[in-house]
């Protein structure tokens, strides 16, 4: 005899959609957790952008920014370089001014008038053979024995330009300067 074989078709019917369902819900969950993955990450490329090109401009910023600073060395020394040129070119006129005049006073002379303030008086000049320069002037008020001093210190023709005393009055003032000449 054979063997008596019970279909029950519901319940194979029921396991079959539970199978099916299953199946379908993971396939289904994962591609759509893909696409929110992709979506989250474009909209953080995208949201993140403005940053990661303003961090490059930093960067290209700081690189530019150490290049002016090499440059500025550069600077600095090219206008040492000019300044002590100029520095050699007058010591050099001075050089040559008390070389010609070292036995005529005459060119000397002029350049130190041209440096007294109006109204000063010149005593006496002389020159010596060390190259210093003794000279009496008058000036008329405390201002101009600033400006006498200023002008003769500004001048780069002598080493150091030391007036002891001024008075304050507002009279006429005499001094005796002993100069030496760079």
């Amino acid at each position: 005899m054979r063997p008596k074989h019970n279909f029950n078709f519901a319940i194979a019917w029921g396991t079959q959609l539970k199978k099916e369902s299953s199946e379908g819900k993971f396939q289904f969950q994962t591609k759509d957790i893909m696409i929110a993955v992709c979506i989250a990450l474009s909209i953080v490329i995208i949201a993140s952008s403005p940053w990661i090109w303003n961090y490059k401009l930093g960067l290209d910023l700081a690189k530019t920014n150490q290049l002016i600073m090499g440059l500025n060395d550069i600077d600095q020394q090219v206008q040492k370089l000019n300044t002590l040129k100029k520095q050699v070119q007058t010591l050099k006129n001075v050089n040559d001014l008390t070389v010609k005049s070292t036995h005529d006073p005459g060119p000397i002379l002029e350049k130190v008038r041209l440096l007294l303030p109006l109204g000063t008086t010149v005593k006496s000049f002389s020159f010596q053979a060390d190259n210093s320069v003794s000279l009496a002037v008058s000036i008329p008020t405390p201002v101009d024995a600033a400006r006498l001093w200023t002008s003769l210190q500004n001048s780069n023709l002598f080493q150091s330009v030391e007036i002891q005393t001024i008075s304050m009055l507002d009279q006429s003032q005499d001094y005796t300067l002993s100069l030496k000449l760079k």
